[in-house]
């Protein structure tokens, strides 16, 4: 009977982290799945059209951008609530 024995070294310290290669490294592949996970849940959202207000303050510009930024994390969270939120609306 043949018994196979692989010729490999194990590395003397423990590797978390690969850096860039030729290929994909661990950064890359984070990147693109926070970049992919990201640009999904602010697309899914559809909130209802805001009312026309004339003056833009910049109270009202970070009041805007606070509840899209919290609807995209309570998406990721629970996704299923941004459809009970739609059929309700």
């Amino acid at each position: 009977m043949t018994q196979f024995s692989p010729n490999c070294t194990l590395p003397l310290t423990i590797v978390n982290y690969a850096d860039q290669p030729i290929t994909r490294g661990t950064f890359d592949i984070l990147w693109t799945c926070l970049t992919t996970i990201f640009l999904c849940t602010y697309s899914v959202q559809h909130p209802n059209v805001p009312v026309y207000e004339p003056t833009h303050s910049k109270k009202a510009k970070i009041a805007s951008i606070s509840k899209q930024v919290g609807m995209m994390v309570f998406t990721l969270l629970a996704p299923e609530f941004l459809l009970l939120k739609a059929i309700g609306d």
